[in-house]
């Protein structure tokens, strides 16, 4: 199926931001990766002096750059400004490469969403998927014309971009999620409750499915999530900072972004640990910060959360009419933390909580679903056979607003001509760093080829003699100021001299390239197969191509190619994410092993590569599935590696629980005592020069 053809969901968080991709013959919808093999992209826009950054390009720059970066865009349809580096001005954000609206943001963002879903299905740069929507928690009239004009100003059509709420889009990915075990008719089901709780906002939902629809009975949503916690936390450090040590960082935008970042970590790690220890190194020229917070703390840090949900608890029970709920199903990163799942078993009076759906992805899945949806057909209509009859099913939502008002058309082409020249710039740009990156790669790979060769040292000194003069040239004016022809017309003279006066080292370099060029193309012959065959359409056959994948990953991990090998382990999750009868218990296990299996393979993987942060990403997701000792393990190590000792050690100890006392566990905790003392040890003489000690 072409990308034309296809829905996408779009979840538009408050910090990141998810894409579903759907065909009409698939039952579920596959999750779109992004460039970084992640299946959450920041929801971030930032600009420095040259460019704009969009995502995880972007993360940095709300650091270094607050001012002219628009973090937690979900926010500002509210009007509420909690957990936002930087207050637009005026509703536009102002930077050195111009002012834009909210409208321009979203668009910017939704481009590099488009681009992760079109690379997915190999599609043209030009090419528009058939349909997109979008979820918000308030679905209003003007946030609804937001984002179709946001994806108008991308050339998409009015009519093939629609807005639905986060609980809609949740109710139908419940639907699709439990389809089998899901009553007949909507009279015969009953009602459940699904609790989001997100970011920088909390949605409570009380909605009937069964298999010949959805209907949302009461949808309540306020602006309060997980974020007070974080943000009470951030107050209460700035207020014990400027008391003990005279530092006030309130007005000063780097200090205070990179202590929002920090909180936020302290928060989501104090959901499985009983205390924290925040670190920021180097906050200011004289000041490093270390600042100890403990679990307890977070039900009074959460105290508006919880309060705000209790009342869209009492709110949407009332509106929809319903006494005693069935089910409650939670989503959303914030409901980890103890005290809100108690307060959620109290307000509901249940004894546990549901956890069917994936907390991060199925508001995303949800929206693909709705935009597949289809009306059941009278009974003497027949039913296309290329949409899979699930797809068909009454939605029934009371809070669906449609736009009243319209961004106009002359606004809408303003946008689009800023837009297309944006594009047209950062052709240019790629394009000169790209001829800029491939001169620099090639020259200071010499010495080093030249070392393995090994040449005599007065080759060696020449050699890095030929890297410093380019490294002069390239940081002189002549060289900042280069365009591509240049950098390429360099290149080729660096190529001369060293095929002619360092024969052995050009060849060396040129059959490096050319394994190089033998795997790009047996990548792209693998893409080229795997497009023209037919996807996986039963939970077997998704099981089984997961199985392979995962195999092929081992093999590559063996065989050290570590990148090629996360590939592969991304692709066999990319099928498991579509399996849909999970209430089948041999299913649900094949599943949750094979997944498991990847996720910790992605870490180990990631961990040869010395990419810390995802190998401690996927462990959280391995923990998921079960408690693993390997991934308590993988994450203490990686954790080990970015000075969170603390993190660390909590992690390593229950591994060592759950391990029954592993040797290597115990070598890796007196590891960690000693970097840790090594880490104090250069901490107390770097304070001691500061000092003049």
């Amino acid at each position: 199926m072409s990308f034309t053809e296809r829905v996408l969901g779009v979840d538009l968080g408050t910090q990141s931001t998810r894409v579903a991709s759907m065909a009409a013959y698939q039952r579920m919808p596959a999750i779109v990766r992004n460039n970084f093999s992640l299946e959450s992209t920041p929801s971030v826009v930032a600009f420095d002096e040259e460019r704009r950054h969009v995502g995880e390009e972007g993360l940095s720059k709300v650091t270094s750059r607050p001012k002219w970066a628009a973090n937690m865009l979900r926010q500002l349809f509210s009007g509420s400004t909690k957990g936002l580096i930087y207050k637009m001005d005026d509703g536009h954000l102002k930077t050195p490469r111009g002012d834009y609206n909210l409208t321009q943001l979203l668009a910017m963002l939704f481009n590099i969403l488009l681009g992760y879903s079109r690379k997915m299905d190999a599609a043209e740069a030009h090419e528009m998927p058939a349909k997109v929507v979008v979820s918000l928690p308030l679905c209003t009239p003007h946030a609804a014309d937001l984002v179709k004009a946001a994806f108008q100003t991308l050339g998409m059509k009015k009519d093939d971009v629609s807005v639905t709420t986060d609980g809609t889009a949740a109710a139908a990915c419940y639907r699709g999620l439990r389809y089998e075990s899901l009553e007949k008719t909507l009279d015969e089901a009953q009602p459940i409750a699904i609790v989001d709780v997100g970011h920088g906002y909390n949605t409570v939902s009380v909605i009937k499915a069964a298999r010949d629809g959805v209907e949302v009975l009461a949808e309540r949503s306020t602006p309060t999530g997980s974020s007070v916690i974080d943000q009470c936390l951030l107050a209460k450090l700035l207020v014990d900072v400027k008391e003990s040590n005279k530092q006030d960082f309130t007005d000063m935008p780097k200090p205070l972004a990179r202590l929002t970042k920090e909180s936020q970590k302290a928060k989501e790690i104090m959901s499985t640990v009983p205390k924290y220890t925040l670190n920021a190194e180097a906050l200011t020229d004289t000041f490093d910060l270390q600042y100890k917070a403990v679990q307890e703390s977070v039900k009074e840090w959460g105290a508006e959360l919880l309060t705000s949900l209790e009342a869209n608890v009492k709110e949407a029970l009332a509106a929809s009419g319903v006494e005693k709920i069935a089910e409650v199903e939670t989503i959303g990163g914030g409901w980890r933390s103890p005290c809100v799942q108690e307060h959620l078993k109290r307000a509901f009076n249940v004894e546990s909580l549901s956890v069917h759906l994936d907390p991060v992805q199925t508001v995303a899945q949800g929206c693909a679903l709705v935009g597949a949806q289809r009306d059941v057909p009278a009974e003497e209509e027949e039913k296309p056979e290329e949409v899979n009859g699930v797809h068909f099913f009454s939605l029934k939502s009371s809070v669906l607003e449609e736009p009243a008002e319209t961004t106009s058309e002359e606004e809408i082409q303003r946008m689009k001509e800023i837009e297309k020249a944006i594009q047209e710039e950062e052709a240019i740009y790629n394009k000169r760093m790209e001829a800029r990156n491939a001169l620099e790669s090639y020259v200071l790979q010499l010495p080093s080829v030249g070392h393995d060769a090994g040449l005599p040292e007065s080759v060696l000194d020449q050699l890095n003699g030929k890297v410093h003069a380019m490294d002069d040239w390239m940081n002189s004016e002549a060289g900042e100021n280069a365009g591509p022809e240049e950098y390429l017309k360099k290149l080729d003279e660096v190529k001369e001299d060293i095929n002619t006066n360092f024969k052995s080292i050009g060849e060396h370099i040129e059959k490096v390239r050319e394994e190089e060029e033998e795997k790009d193309r047996q990548l792209a012959e693998e893409a080229k197969i795997a497009k023209e065959t037919k996807e996986p359409k039963t939970d077997p056959q998704r099981l089984k191509a997961a199985q392979e994948r995962k195999d092929q990953g081992v093999v590559l991990f063996k065989a050290e190619d570590y990148v090629q090998a996360i590939t592969r382990f991304v692709q066999a999750l990319t099928h498991l994410k579509d399996i849909y009868d999970l209430d089948k218990e041999d299913n649900k296990k094949k599943r949750d092993e094979l997944a498991l299996s990847c996720h910790l393979n992605i870490a180990t993987a990631s961990i040869k590569l010395k990419k810390w942060q995802h190998a401690i990403k996927n462990c959280t997701s391995a923990l998921d599935y079960a408690e693993s000792a390997k991934a308590y393990f993988r994450r203490g190590q990686a954790s080990r590696q970015l000075a969170d000792f603390d993190v660390s050690r909590a992690d390593l100890k229950k591994a060592l629980e759950l391990s029954g006392g592993d040797v290597a566990i115990k070598k890796e905790l007196d590891l960690l005592d000693k970097h840790e003392a090594e880490q104090k040890k250069k901490d107390k003489k770097m304070y001691a020069k500061m000092f003049g000690q």
